[in-house]
């Protein structure tokens, strides 16, 4: 009786995990394949290492990143196409970082806890 119940509800949940509709998409530009034989890992490598530098602010790295999606269009990694249309149209310049932060204002997380406790609003 028990090892039936067992089932029962196994094929309920299964059938519930199962039950998706949704199918999975392709990527919009195609496949991005592997650089099995390292064609272009020398690119990788300078663009992950200036990326590191300037704490990944990749617009900092256009440049190399530019190098290396042209060293994959060479290599047949990825389809032709021109850069303009992936983003190397201008060079961006003088991208600020967000710097105001509420820590940088003196924001405490849980300090409105400890203002309603000596209140005698909590605990």
């Amino acid at each position: 009786m028990v090892l039936e119940y067992q089932n029962q509800i196994r094929q309920v949940l299964m059938s519930h995990f199962s039950a998706s509709k949704q199918k999975p998409k392709p990527p919009i530009n195609g496949v991005f394949p592997l650089d099995h034989f390292a064609s272009c890992k020398e690119h990788m490598e300078s663009y992950k290492k200036c990326l590191k530098k300037n704490k990944t602010m990749h617009h900092k790295c256009q440049d190399v990143s530019k190098v290396y999606l042209q060293c994959r269009q060479e290599n047949a990694l990825m389809a032709e196409t021109p850069l303009e249309e992936l983003g190397y149209g201008h060079k961006v310049e003088n991208v600020g970082v967000k710097t105001d932060r509420k820590e940088d204002r003196g924001f405490t997380a849980g300090a409105h806890i400890k203002e309603r406790k000596n209140k005698g609003w909590f605990w």
